[in-house]
Order: C-alpha cells, then sequence, then structure tokens
C-alpha cells in the first residue's frame, strides 16, 4: 500500500475499465507521466494519465494508429521506407 501503481497495477486498472494495452504501451503510459522516474505513478501522474488518454481518445489517432496506417500504405513495421 504504498501510495502508487506500478506497469502491472495499471493494466489491472485499465483492463478493468475495458482496455486491453499491450506491454509496450504500459511503459509507455507510465514513463510519459513518472515524473519523477520512481517507476511507478502516484495519483496525481495517475490523473494525468488519464487526462492524456481522454485527449488521445478525443483527437482519434494515437502514434500507433499513424505506424499502422503508414504500414496499410506500404511502409515497413519499423517506419521505415516509403509510401508510393
Amino acid at each position: 500500500k504504498s501510495g502508487a501503481i506500478d506497469v502491472w497495477e495499471l493494466r489491472q486498472v485499465l483492463e478493468a475499465m475495458g482496455q486491453m494495452p499491450t506491454e509496450e504501451e504500459l511503459f509507455e503510459m507510465v514513463a510519459e507521466v513518472d515524473e519523477n522516474l520512481s517507476g511507478s505513478i502516484d495519483f496525481s501522474e495517475f490523473l494525468s494519465l488519464i487526462d492524456n488518454q481522454k485527449a488521445r481518445a478525443v483527437s482519434g489517432l494515437d502514434d500507433a494508429d499513424i505506424t499502422d496506417a503508414f504500414i496499410a500504405v506500404g511502409g515497413n513495421n519499423d517506419k521505415t521506407g516509403f509510401v508510393k
């Protein structure tokens, strides 16, 4: 009961909310808001994470969506290549 949650506890919270983040997405989310570099997020950092997630949902696109679109039109998985 440290008052903070680690990446695995974050996964449980997000899954309870109906989201199914990948391990990579979880680590990116924590890194994005972990201001004190503790490897876990406290309540204020969690609120920032939720705000960021809401903003992405409103915008409709995130980096993963953009990468998927790039690949769909001929780009490579490693984000190299050209679209003709």
